[in-house]
């Protein structure tokens, strides 16, 4: 019965092809990756003016693509206190999903750093 609602092929959880949402969140909830423009106070207009730290997480996840060809990074949505992004794992990686999500964030907590001091 488990097999049944099994979602990935035994031994490739979070190594097997499929596509994954991640979301990623600055422990503050500080908005140091952008803030949000509304023109004219109208809310269909708005739009996410991005931070130099901002922009520097948004090349990093490309890096991150680079870095991994069985990675393509299919949408991401930056927020002023989080990261949205989804991606396609083509091939079974030898290295899990969660531990290159691990690295990325740790890179980018690094480049926050030097933002913020």
């Amino acid at each position: 019965m488990n097999d049944k609602w099994q979602w990935q092929e035994s031994g490739t959880a979070w190594r097997g092809v499929g596509v994954y949402h991640i979301t990623l969140t600055v422990p503050s909830r500080d908005p140091l990756l952008g803030k949000l423009v509304i023109p004219d106070g109208d809310p269909s207009k708005a739009w996410m003016e991005r931070t130099a730290l901002g922009n520097a997480v948004v090349d990093e996840l490309y890096v991150m693509g680079t870095l991994y060809p069985a990675i393509r990074i299919l949408q991401f949505c930056l927020m002023p206190d989080h990261l949205h992004a989804v991606i396609h794992v083509t091939q079974v990686m030898e290295t899990s999903i969660r531990a290159v999500v691990r690295g990325y964030w740790q890179g980018v907590k690094k480049l926050g750093r030097a933002y913020t001091l």
